[in-house]
């Protein structure tokens, strides 16, 4: 072997050991972690059935469920009754619009399950910035702090809007109810 020859062998072996030859413990490992949980990544493809527990002013227990729509839009529904919502989330609480009232849910952990507790707050929000109050670590604007719990997680389901039934237009309803202006008709069935 020729002294070139060696030299070139010997800066590619050098090299191979520098840069490594392909190991598999040089490879990517990203698809070998799994991802870390989020609270958004939890209420996804789910409807969550929730427990307010009474407190200490006396209030009675609640019950209701939340489903993620699209849109930053929540259904909530509470005594059968289904309302859809914004909402804000982070790693930690959940909150929604409720008209001029904000409704937190603080979690102790991303990942959740029946069972886990939970704590709700009511804030004031006539500003209407739910962003604010995700952010903010400050408990004193809440007018009110009640426990609560996971108590079912289920597949979500169609939303299912309530049905109202339709009120018929006034003047249809009078124009079908008036009595003919016929000349057999008395002049208390006709209209004036």
């Amino acid at each position: 072997m020729s002294q070139k020859h060696f030299h070139l062998t010997c800066s590619l072996l050098l090299t191979m050991l520098i840069a490594g030859c392909g190991s598999d413990e040089s490879s990517d490992t990203s698809d070998q972690q799994t991802a870390t949980p989020t609270l958004a990544s939890s209420f996804e493809g789910k409807r969550i059935h929730f427990q307010i527990l009474p407190d200490e002013e006396g209030r009675d227990t609640e019950t209701f469920w939340l489903q993620f729509g699209e849109g930053n839009q929540l259904t909530v529904n509470d005594s059968g009754r289904n309302m859809t919502m914004p909402y804000v989330i982070n790693d930690t609480k959940l909150i929604v619009d409720a008209g001029g009232e904000a409704v937190e849910i603080r979690f102790t952990k991303a990942e959740l399950a029946a069972d886990d507790q939970v704590t709700f707050f009511e804030h004031d929000n006539k500003e209407g910035n739910l962003q604010a109050l995700l952010d903010s670590t400050d408990d004193s604007t809440a007018k009110r702090s009640s426990p609560g719990n996971i108590i079912k997680i289920e597949a979500a389901q169609e939303i299912v809007a309530e049905s109202t039934p339709e009120r018929p237009d006034p003047a249809t309803v009078e124009a079908e109810t008036a009595p003919e202006d016929s000349p057999g008709a008395s002049p208390e069935d006709q209209n004036p």
